[in-house]
């Protein structure tokens, strides 16, 4: 989700820092979240050059003992031939759109609070996925895709 954001504005990822906080020492759980972000490092091409992993009981709360929470932040470098920032779109550009793999990262709160109010996570709701596994879908790293040497 950090790697899209910079490409979003024309920004050439470069680095990656993450912090895990745990309710609970679990490193079987912190095992299986350092996967997925290697998995991420190497589909956007971006190093995660550092990080910390904090124990919190007191502030992470959730289901059972395996309730954490994972943040990150990305570094790019932006340059005037590739800043979006301060281009206004005109008749004449090119849009080219890429197909969503599904709500991404940023839609998962939103999602989540309006669909748990109906539906229950076992519920198949969009192509007989259930709503759990549609809320669960990794969101797909655009970086390869967008970025142009």
């Amino acid at each position: 989700m950090n790697v899209n954001d910079l490409i979003c504005v024309g920004a050439e990822p470069i680095s990656l820092v993450d912090y895990i906080a745990l309710k609970k020492n679990n490193p079987v759980l912190v095992k299986e979240i350092t996967k997925g972000l290697v998995k991420g490092s190497k589909l956007s091409d971006t190093p995660i050059i550092g990080g910390e992993t904090a124990i919190m009981p007191d502030v992470i709360e959730g289901y059972g003992n395996k309730a954490f929470d994972l943040a990150a932040s990305a570094i790019g470098i932006i340059n005037k031939r590739t800043n979006m920032l301060n281009r206004k779109i005109k008749s004449a550009d090119i849009i080219i759109g890429l197909r969503s793999s599904g709500i991404h990262s940023n839609g998962a709160t939103l999602a989540r609070k309006v669909l748990l109010e109906k539906y229950s996570l076992r519920k198949k709701i969009y192509k007989s996925k259930r709503l759990g596994d549609v809320l669960l879908e990794p969101t797909v790293i655009y970086s390869k895709a967008v970025m142009v040497s």
